[in-house]
């Protein structure tokens, strides 16, 4: 009966997505908490490149999403508010190793039917050795309040989502969480989260497994 409706092919195909991503998530596990590859894990040129090529970790309808490079020009118009070795969006391959370990923000957007149904999701990925506190959670505000209200977006029916991710997050951080989910903010049309590595994991676990 099932077969009637969906082939074997796309029943296959779905199947083997979730299983490639359950895989996905030990080996990301593995490399961010075992010592051996933590220590040999190259943190800009390899795990930023992993994570952005890798977007459904931050939600399902992020799969599908592309960069939107209205977006990222936004972002960079803003940076100034994170600092200047802060790297907007995906292209790591740019970046000299000369510069040392910089964090990266990724910027997607997913479109819905209606022509102002959009959403965007800014990714901070700080150092895994960066405790998110009060000075990660005041910069990623201030970032998120400029990039919402700047001009080329006014009028616009637009959702913002901002995530900082790190290994973990300090007392400051743990009293301005309002949730489970990591939420510290939410109002009108932005939401900011202060997540950790092992919260992202569980959850996609979590959902792939059901």
């Amino acid at each position: 009966s099932l077969l009637q409706d969906v082939s074997l092919s796309s029943i296959i195909s779905s199947a083997k997505i979730v299983a490639d991503r359950l895989r996905f998530l030990t080996g990301l596990t593995t490399i961010l908490f075992d010592d051996g590859p933590k220590k040999r894990l190259k943190e800009r040129s390899q795990l930023h490149r992993i994570i952005a090529e890798n977007c459904w970790l931050f939600g399902e309808e992020f799969s599908l999403s592309v960069d939107d490079r209205s977006l990222t020009e936004v972002l960079r118009a803003h940076q100034r508010f994170l600092g200047e070795d802060i790297v907007i969006d995906s292209p790591v391959k740019h970046v000299s190793q000369s510069k040392g370990i910089v964090d990266l923000m990724l910027s997607k957007a997913t479109r819905g039917h209606r022509a102002n149904d959009v959403t965007h999701l800014i990714v901070e990925l700080k150092r895994p050795k960066v405790l998110v506190d009060s000075d990660e959670v005041s910069q990623i505000e201030k970032y998120a309040f400029s990039v919402a209200a700047d001009e080329r977006f006014k009028g616009v029916g637009v959702q913002w989502i901002f995530w900082v991710i790190s290994d973990s997050y300090g007392e400051f951080a743990k009293q301005r969480i309002q949730d489970e989910s990591g939420l510290i903010h939410k109002k009108g049309s932005i939401s900011i989260y202060v997540k950790t590595w092992a919260q992202v994991i569980d959850e996609n676990r979590a959902r792939l497994q059901f």
